[in-house]
C-alpha cells in the first residue's frame, strides 16, 4: 500500500520505487481526499513523464453519491501542477489514470481550500449591429457563483438569462452561459459601453460592447467554425469565389459546416486538406461533390501522382478530386497561391522551396511518431489581403514554428511574420512557441477548441503566462477566443485598417 499526504487505497501493478506509475486505464491511483465544506480545493501533483505532454484522467465520487470529471495536462519538464478541484463536504474518493503516455506520479497533495481562481467573460469584446439583431450569449467563468446583476457604465441594468452548464466536471463546472436581453441592448443606442458583471459576492468582471447601427459592407469574410476539438475554415474571397479549409469530424462538418453552407447557399470552389487526420477531413468527399467541386477523370487524376508524392497522391486519388480545385499540402515552402486579390503564401508544408522533403523532429519518447509527423507536415500558412494579414496554425508543433520564425530571418522578412487574426496551432493542446506567438502579434486569436483547451498545458500555462499577460499588459491583443465558448467567429475585411470580428450565435 502506497502513502501519500492521504491515503492511498489501492493501486494497480504499476507501482514504481518512487512513485506510482499511470499507464492506460489499466494503471491507476485510487486515493480519497477530505473536504472541510463545499469548496475548490488546491490539489498538487509530483510527477514526472517523458512526453511532450501528458493527459491525466480523474473520476471523482463524492460523499452524496454524484460524480465528476477531471482531465488536466502535464506538461513535459514539469515536476508540480497545482489543479483547482471542487470538492464536496466530506470524503471524495478519486480514481486517477493517464489514458496516453505514461506518468511517474510521486506525489499527491491536498494544500487546502483556494481562492485563486481566475475569473472571466468570453468574448472580452462583443459586437451588436441594430440592423442584424442576434442572440448576445457569452461565457462566464463565475466558479459556482450567481450572477447578481450587469450594468452599463451609463448606469443602465441589462437584463439577462443564466444557464450553468451541468456540474459534472469538477473543472470546468464553473463556466455558464448568459444571454442579454435583445431589447435592452438594442435600446442603448450606438456607442461604445462596458458591461459590468457583478458575482453574488461582489467579484465584478468587464467586457465591452459595442453597437452600431448598421452592418459595414465587407468585401472579404473568413468564417471559424466551432466543431470542439477540430479545424474547419471558410475563406468568402471577394471574387465571389469560397475556399474551404479543412471540413472538421463527420460529426462536426454535418451538424456545424454543412448548415452554415446552407443557410448561406454557398458553394466550395476551393478545398485545401491541411493534413490527413479525421478531425480535419471529415466527410470531404461529400461536401465536395454536394457543394461545388466535380471529379476529374481518372486518366487527368493520374497525370498528378508523382512518385515522390505518392502516398499522399494516392489518398487524394482514391477520393477522385486530385486536380487544380485542390490545393494540395506537398505544396513547396514558400509557394504563394493568388485567389483573387486574397495572397496565401505556404509557411509550413511537406516540401522544403527545392523540392526536398520537410525535416521533422520526432520525439525521443513517443511511440506513434507518424501521428506527429502528420501534423508536423500540415499545411500553415499566412493570408494576405489588403495589409490584413491572417496566420492559419494547422496542427503545428513549437519545432515548426520556430523553423518558420529562422525561415523568415533567413530571408529577412521578420516584420512579414505579424498578422491581426491567428487561428491557433493544433487546438492549443500540444506545444506551442511563445516565442511565435509573441512575434505574430496578433489582435485577435482564435482557439479551435472546446472546454478540453482549458485543462491543457499549451493553453494555461505557456499561452496564459506567457502570451496573453504580456500582450494585455500594453500589446494590441484584444481577444482570445476559444470556440466552444463564443461559437462560430467570423472576421469582416477591407484592409489591415478596416476590418472587425464578431461572434455568431451558438
Amino acid at each position: 500500500m502506497k502513502t501519500f499526504s492521504e491515503t492511498i487505497i489501492d493501486f494497480c501493478a504499476g507501482e514504481k520505487e518512487n512513485g506510482l506509475l499511470l499507464a492506460s486505464k489499466d494503471n491507476y491511483i485510487d486515493v480519497d481526499f477530505t473536504a472541510e465544506k463545499d469548496g475548490y480545493y488546491a490539489i498538487e501533483f509530483n510527477y514526472s513523464h517523458e512526453d511532450t505532454e501528458s493527459l491525466v484522467k480523474g473520476e471523482i465520487t463524492y460523499p452524496d453519491g454524484t460524480t465528476a470529471v477531471l482531465f488536466e495536462g502535464f506538461p513535459h519538464g514539469s515536476e508540480k501542477s497545482v489543479v483547482n478541484l471542487f470538492l464536496k463536504q466530506g470524503v471524495s474518493h478519486m480514481h486517477f489514470c493517464a489514458p496516453w503516455e505514461l506518468v511517474l506520479v510521486k506525489d499527491i497533495k491536498n494544500l487546502g481550500l483556494t481562492e485563486s481562481f481566475e475569473y472571466g467573460i468570453s468574448p472580452n469584446n462583443s459586437l451588436y449591429f441594430c440592423d442584424a439583431p442576434k442572440t448576445m450569449q457569452m461565457r462566464l467563468k463565475n466558479y459556482r457563483k450567481e450572477l447578481a446583476g450587469i450594468k452599463t457604465d451609463t448606469g443602465v441594468q441589462i437584463p439577462f438569462e443564466i444557464k450553468q452548464k451541468p456540474l459534472d466536471d469538477a473543472c470546468t463546472a464553473f463556466m455558464a452561459d448568459v444571454t442579454l436581453d435583445a431589447d435592452a441592448v438594442k435600446a442603448l443606442g450606438e456607442g461604445v459601453y462596458t458591461l459590468t458583471y457583478t458575482l453574488c459576492d461582489g467579484t465584478e468582471i468587464s467586457q465591452t460592447l459595442t453597437i452600431k447601427k448598421e452592418t459595414p459592407k465587407t468585401e472579404f469574410k473568413i468564417v471559424n467554425f466551432d466543431v470542439g476539438c477540430a479545424n474547419s475554415t471558410l475563406l468568402m474571397l471577394p471574387n465571389g469565389k469560397n475556399m474551404l479549409v479543412d471540413s472538421a469530424t463527420e460529426d462536426g462538418a454535418r451538424d456545424v459546416v454543412i448548415p452554415y453552407l446552407e443557410k448561406n447557399s454557398i458553394n466550395i470552389d476551393y478545398y485545401l486538406l491541411t493534413h490527413f487526420h479525421g478531425d480535419h477531413n471529415g466527410i470531404m468527399d461529400e461536401i465536395l461533390e454536394k457543394y461545388g467541386i466535380e471529379k476529374p477523370n481518372q486518366e487527368e487524376a493520374d497525370k498528378l501522382v508523382t512518385a515522390d508524392k505518392a502516398t499522399r497522391g494516392n489518398y487524394l486519388k482514391n477520393f477522385g478530386y486530385l486536380d487544380s480545385t485542390m490545393l494540395c499540402f506537398y505544396d513547396e515552402l514558400h509557394n504563394v497561391w493568388d485567389l483573387g486579390g486574397v495572397t496565401i503564401e505556404v509557411l509550413n508544408s511537406r516540401y522544403y522551396e527545392n523540392g526536398k522533403p520537410l525535416k521533422v523532429y520526432k520525439y525521443p519518447f513517443v511511440k506513434n511518431n507518424e501521428h506527429n509527423y502528420e501534423n508536423s507536415t500540415s499545411v500553415s500558412f499566412m493570408l494576405d489581403y489588403n495589409g490584413f494579414r491572417y496566420y492559419h496554425g494547422a496542427d503545428n508543433y513549437a519545432f515548426s514554428q520556430n523553423r518558420i520564425i529562422a525561415d523568415f530571418a533567413r530571408m529577412d522578412r521578420e516584420n512579414e511574420l505579424n498578422c491581426h487574426h491567428f487561428f491557433g496551432n493544433h487546438h492549443f493542446i500540444c506545444n506551442t512557441s511563445a516565442e511565435f506567438v509573441n512575434t505574430l502579434n496578433p489582435c485577435t486569436v482564435f482557439v479551435p477548441s472546446g472546454d478540453e483547451s482549458q485543462c491543457r498545458s499549451t493553453y494555461t500555462r505557456m499561452y496564459k503566462n506567457e502570451v496573453e499577460k504580456y500582450y494585455f499588459s500594453g500589446k494590441r491583443l484584444t481577444d482570445t477566443l476559444i470556440s466552444g465558448e463564443v461559437g462560430n467567429v467570423r472576421v469582416c475585411v477591407n484592409s489591415g485598417d478596416d476590418w472587425y470580428y464578431e461572434n455568431l450565435p451558438k
